[in-house]
């Protein structure tokens, strides 16, 4: 069997056009889901690269493996790296004979999470060190997969990982994707915000696009990065064809993250656990003569998130272990996991998995100690958005948290205490997700928020949880 994971970076899920975007940037995506299972709420358990996949090769979250901050995290803060007694899903897989094949380069961010590469027999470093991991092109990617998967040991059971960048900013898109889409925007879908201001889905409000000509730029150039690595999907899924490994492969694509556009507080950056940076694509096409292959076609409203993955494929590749305490046990396997798999969805057995996603955002550097600041709890219909108590000076540089200059608070005169300290969005009636309904629906924040308690007691957020009371007060 071989089992194909196509992570997107930075890529959020209304951008595709089989999550119904008006423009085509995503033909071979598309044509993927039509063989397989498109899930409509996948939602990432953070906001920022290093924890959303610390998440997906381990089965927990963020607040379980200890990850919370991506490139500032030291490398000397066990609190910030994951354990040495939690197993990754390569490892158990190349612990059962699994022949593991990781495409990936993030190894070189500055706390050099190691883990990311435990496990692979075959790690495959596309950057050199002290370079970006971002500037990898699917370009160079494929150069070395699409080879790569002609050479495919056929009497081995594969899993193969593959992390492409190009969604990530800085948006630069070649010919002949760059000019694809139509700078003014109007093509996009204009609804209203429930204050009236005209909206933009997936950009912003109309008003400031209207005299913001790098918005609207960044816009199209992120929609013409997706075609790109669609583009090289769609050379991947060839090379699957022509070599006669596509029905027989499970193939999942999923992102890390979104990012925000004109929308909120964090100008073409991913920090805030928002919907246009936690509502991902996934789609999972199920290997041919298995149960899951009768779902094709189809898509899934459930909720899942990232710690969902692993348990998944480790159910796909036929791996029984039991749940126990931390430890690192082979045999028999034991794990420590949060996620459940999403194949009994796929199969109609159940209608759900989880009632709940939490996903962490912005993170400071307090008491030489990386923190969240800002944490969510979301289910198929609201979001409870709870934000800590920071000192000003503590989220003033780049090199130390993540609110860094560029976000557009800094630009609009916000001040991260001057944002509301919690917000209730009803995502189902506002898309927007700009009207605070805190006050107007207690018991469903209330609800959320006895979700995000556990989080906030956690030495890794800053700060005393708040009180219910003083969240609907204002106070």
């Amino acid at each position: 069997m071989n089992i194909l994971w196509i992570a997107l970076d930075t890529q959020r899920a209304d951008h595709l056009s089989c999550y119904g975007y008006p423009r085509k940037t995503s033909p071979n995506l598309d044509a993927l889901a039509a063989d397989g299972v498109l899930f409509e709420n996948y939602i990432s358990s953070s906001a920022h690269t290093t924890p959303a996949f610390s998440s997906m090769f381990t089965g927990q979250e963020p607040f379980h493996h200890g990850v919370i901050a991506t490139l500032h995290a030291s490398d000397n803060e066990p609190q910030m790296r994951v354990r040495g007694e939690t197993l990754t899903l390569a490892e158990v897989l190349y612990s059962r004979g699994w022949l593991t094949h990781g495409f990936d380069n993030q190894l070189h961010f500055r706390a050099h999470p190691e883990w990311m590469a435990r496990g692979y027999r075959y790690y495959i470093n596309l950057t050199a060190p002290q370079s970006s991991p971002a500037a990898l092109a699917c370009e160079d990617m494929n150069a070395e997969l699409v080879p790569w998967l002609r050479r495919l040991d056929r009497q081995r059971d594969n899993f193969i990982f593959v992390h492409y960048w190009d969604p990530h900013q800085r948006y630069d898109p070649p010919e002949p994707f760059l000019g694809t889409f139509d700078r003014s925007l109007s093509d996009l879908t204009d609804i209203a915000a429930p204050s009236g201001e005209r909206w933009l889905l997936g950009a912003g409000p109309k008003r400031l696009l209207e005299h913001d000509e790098f918005a609207r730029e960044s816009v199209c150039r992120h929609n013409e990065e997706l075609l790109r690595v669609d583009a090289a999907i769609g050379e991947v899924i060839a090379t699957l064809k022509q070599e006669g490994l596509y029905d027989d492969a499970l193939i999942i694509v999923n992102a890390d993250h979104g990012d925000d556009m004109r929308e909120h507080h964090s100008n073409f950056e991913h920090r805030e656990p928002y919907e246009c940076c936690t509502h991902l694509p996934l789609i999972v096409k199920p290997a041919v003569g298995t149960p899951e292959a009768e779902a094709a076609g189809s898509r899934v409203p459930a909720l899942v998130s990232h710690a969902d993955l692993m348990p998944s494929v480790l159910e796909a590749a036929g791996v029984e272990y039991r749940l126990g305490p931390l430890q690192r046990s082979f045999q028999p396997l034991i794990l420590d996991l949060d996620g459940a798999s999403v194949l009994p969805l796929m199969r109609g057995e159940v209608e759900a998995i989880r009632e709940h996603v939490v996903s962490v955002g912005s993170y400071v550097r307090h008491e030489d100690l990386y923190r969240c600041v800002e944490v969510a709890a979301r289910d198929l219909t609201h979001r409870l958005y709870i934000r800590s108590r920071i000192v000003p000076a503590s989220y003033t540089s780049h090199e130390s948290t993540g609110l860094i200059k560029a976000d557009r608070r800094a630009g609009d005169g916000l001040s991260f205490n001057t944002l509301p300290r919690a917000e209730l969005l009803d995502i189902a009636s506002d898309p927007t997700e700009t009207r605070n309904r805190l006050t107007e629906e207690p018991q469903i924040a209330r609800r959320l928020y006895d979700v995000l308690l556990p989080c906030m007691i956690s030495p890794l957020f800053l700060g005393e949880p708040p009180a219910f009371g003083e969240l609907v007060a204002g106070i």
